[in-house]
């Protein structure tokens, strides 16, 4: 399966990401079913725990006239004080219908019991406050056989099991699983089984065509960390931190904090004596003691303790990872230290996993076996002397998903050796070689092939594109103004753009105000130039090695969608974001203006959570900061509107905490603007218990 077919599966399906039939598809996740035809039998309490969601809002919220009539059926007449979820039985058998091919007569009933069923309302109804949420699960790879795709993934958070039989069982810890799934005729698919299973090897989904360049491995030496020093404490030990040892082991590893106040990993020798071979730096609280085995799913030997701590390296700290295994009587050797962040991944498929080493602004590290021992590639170096042209080698994070690195560097553009351009690349390893491949994608109407996006959004983005390359057209043609562009009409510094492709689109992402739904996609597109030497860049903007390039902020373009009277997405705005995204309370507070600015909305559609959400998640300052740039009667407007709330509602306390944490904090600073909206609020909040301490600007 390709690195983009697992993208879809682990950002547009899974992860709280999906909208088929307003369900998070990670609730199936949380049930282990072995045969398709165990689906019938899975614990719907568990399914159904946190009720039926229309991407972020309920279907349908229970009502307060709702709430006593469960509370008879169910609760003896006592109304418990939380939330009361409600799952209508036709939304039931819409989601079993869409991904399990049933409904709820086709079904065991297990865990309907434990529902209140409401007849007059065909609903089922359980009072709680918590949720059952599985979390994020990882994609790592993925195969097709047979109209069936099996997805193989990660994940350490699942709360429960509910077995074939449908009893409950705990998880035996982490470990890799595989969902099965039939495809559809509408699209998507039938889920077939979930269950525990070995790892799979997978072949890797190298690009087509031959790679830019190959960088062969087979000159590297054998890694040789560090040797271990051991020095024997005895009757040092102030405070226990960490004991563990492994089963039939007779000897303890143990992390402590010595009477002088230092910090150490031992194994203990014997009541009173520690054989000390890692000292912490001083003062660390952010260490982590950690058992591992087979840590490149190689020999049982591989196993033994991993601490992480942060130490100061150069000029800024960074987490540093020293493994650790032992010999049969606790004599300790360090098999491996890494500084960053580290990623387990089959990068070359062979089902050993690679180790992957990311730290900003320094070398890239790549660690694999060989032949029984360990190697070690300075990916970053490596690259660097294979390819003397490329200044400036920026790389990215290794990417599990992908199997792969993305990298940038500055080189001469071809034919114009004093214009600079970004030439990307990704890299690639095959066990015995790194691979560099340029994009070779296939566009097809201006638009990437591969690109999972309905029609209207790819029919929206096309006309953004089109709009915006026309807009920057405009202004690059001719000296005169006319538009035209030709030898009489082009002097220098006149630019000609003659194309435009989209080369991303990721979505959806939904926001809510008050009643109102918006989706929205983040796009990214290029413009194409034939004359790259009179490009002007600035900023985020580049131009690459083929004359394709990016005026503007890459990734900062936002789609926004509403359903019309009949149902239908439609277009309502485009909106360019410099420093929040969606999930923000910033980004949502940008749409909201927007939307006041079209009357989609009026201030008084918004609730009282809604008004007061731009000033909390610790960007209050940039709330009122962003306020200050905004038109004076609008803000005005804005900021008195929000008064009114805080002065209606005189239990919101957390007014009070806000501004007040604002006052204190020199964190984050206000502009002139923001200083004078915020001392607006304050001056229109009347006297009383959320009234603020007199004014004073905050450093």
């Amino acid at each position: 399966m390709t690195a983009e077919e697992l993208y879809i599966f682990n950002h547009q399906a899974f992860n709280q990401n999906n909208n088929r039939s307003g369900f998070d598809l990670n609730q199936f996740l949380l049930l282990a079913v072995e045969a398709p035809e165990d689906y019938r039998k899975i614990d719907l309490y568990q399914l159904f725990y946190n009720g039926i969601y229309n991407r972020t809002e309920k279907f349908a919220d229970s009502t307060e006239e709702e709430r006593q009539p469960v509370a008879d059926a169910g609760y003896g007449g006592h109304i418990p004080q939380v939330d009361l979820i409600k799952c209508p039985a036709d939304q039931m058998n819409e989601v079993l219908q869409e991904f399990l091919g049933l409904r709820l007569e086709d079904m065991d009933g297990v865990g309907l019991d434990r529902f209140t069923y409401l007849p007059e309302y065909d609903a089922y109804y359980d009072f709680h406050s918590d949720a059952n949420c599985p979390g994020k699960v990882n994609f790592l790879s993925g195969e097709r056989k047979g109209g069936r795709v099996l997805l193989y993934y990660e994940s350490d958070s699942f709360p429960v099991l509910s077995s074939k039989d449908g009893s409950l069982i705990q998880p035996d810890g982490t470990g890799l699983n595989c969902l099965t799934l039939e495809e559809q005729e509408s699209g998507w698919y039938h889920f077939l089984s979930n269950w525990r299973c070995n790892k799979p090897s997978l072949p890797t989904a190298y690009p087509d065509g031959e790679p830019e360049l190959t960088i062969p491995l087979d000159g590297l030496e054998p890694y040789k960390p560090e040797a271990v020093t051991v020095k024997r404490h005895t009757g040092d030990v102030a405070e226990p931190l960490y004991q563990a040892n492994f089963s039939g082991d007779d000897f303890r590893v143990e992390v402590y904090r010595s009477t002088e106040g230092s910090l150490y990993a031992a194994v203990a020798a014997s009541k009173t004596e520690r054989d000390c071979f890692l000292s912490f730096p001083k003062n660390d609280h952010g260490w982590t003691a950690e058992p591992f085995v087979n840590l490149f799913d190689y020999l049982d030997d591989h196993r033994g303790w991993v601490f992480s701590y942060y130490r100061q390296i150069g000029e800024s700290y960074s987490q540093v990872h020293d493994y650790f295994t032992f010999s049969e009587d606790g004599v300790p050797s360090r098999l491996l230290q890494t500084v960053g962040t580290e990623k387990r991944t089959d990068l070359d498929g062979d089902g050993i996993p690679e180790l992957t080493v990311s730290r900003p602004g320094e070398n890239q590290m790549l660690f694999f076996l060989r032949d029984g021992e360990i190697y070690q590639a300075d990916v970053t170096a490596l690259v660097q002397d294979a390819w003397p042209e490329a200044a400036y080698l920026d790389c990215g994070l290794w990417n599990a998903e992908r199997r792969n690195l993305r990298l940038t560097a500055q080189v001469p553009f071809p034919g114009l050796e004093d214009v600079p351009a970004t030439a990307s690349r990704t890299l690639w390893f095959d066990g015995k070689n790194l691979r560099l491949y340029k994009d070779h994608s296939i566009y097809s109407d201006h638009v990437k092939l591969g690109l999972d996006a309905p029609a209207y959004v790819l029919e929206s983005a096309q006309d953004f594109v089109q709009g915006q390359f026309d807009a920057l057209a405009a202004d690059s043609y001719g000296w005169d103004g006319s538009g035209n562009c030709n030898e009489e009409n082009a002097g220098p510094g006149n630019v000609v753009w003659d194309d435009w492709q989209i080369n991303d689109l990721r979505g959806p992402y939904y926001e809510t105000a008050g009643d109102a739904q918006v989706e929205i996609w983040r796009i990214s597109y290029e413009t194409h130039t034939t004359t790259p030497d009179r490009v002007m860049l600035a900023g985020a903007s580049y131009r690459d090695e083929d004359g394709w390039c990016m005026i503007g902020f890459p990734f900062r373009d936002y789609l926004y969608f509403q359903r019309d009277a009949e149902g239908n997405w439609a277009f309502l705005f485009s909106k360019l974001e410099y420093d929040c995204s969606p999930g923000s309370p910033l980004f949502w507070w940008d749409m909201v203006q927007q939307m006041l600015r079209m009357d989609l909305l009026q201030l008084s559609d918004l609730s009282v959570d809604e008004l007061l959400a731009p000033l909390t998640g610790g960007r209050t300052a940039a709330f009122f900061n962003h306020l200050g740039e905004t038109p004076q009667t609008e803000q005005k407007q804005i900021l008195s509107h929000l008064a009114r709330t805080i002065q209606e509602n005189p239990d919101r306390t957390e007014y009070a905490d806000y501004v007040n944490t604002l006052r204190e904090s020199g964190e984050y600073a206000l502009t002139d603007g923001g200083q004078a909206a915020w001392e607006y609020l304050q001056s229109a909040v009347a006297v009383g218990t959320l009234a603020p301490a007199p004014v004073r600007p905050i450093q």
